[in-house]
């Protein structure tokens, strides 16, 4: 059972799962495999919004 101040992430049946440790377990190496790339690609694009938020934001000191 996920404790009070951890992420739940709420999934058919209203069935609780931490997101990370449970949600990873559920993953076969079949399944983990084909999200690789998805999860490449999302932390590509963090990294680029990133960047493009750094170039925005006023000079410091």
């Amino acid at each position: 059972m996920a404790s009070r101040d951890r992420p739940v992430l709420r999934y058919q049946h209203a069935v609780p799962l931490d997101l990370g440790l449970h949600l990873s377990l559920a993953l076969d190496d079949h399944a983990m495999a084909a999200l690789e790339p998805l999860a490449a690609a999302v932390q590509g694009l963090a990294i680029q919004a990133g960047r493009a938020a750094a170039r925005r934001a006023p000079a410091r000191g």
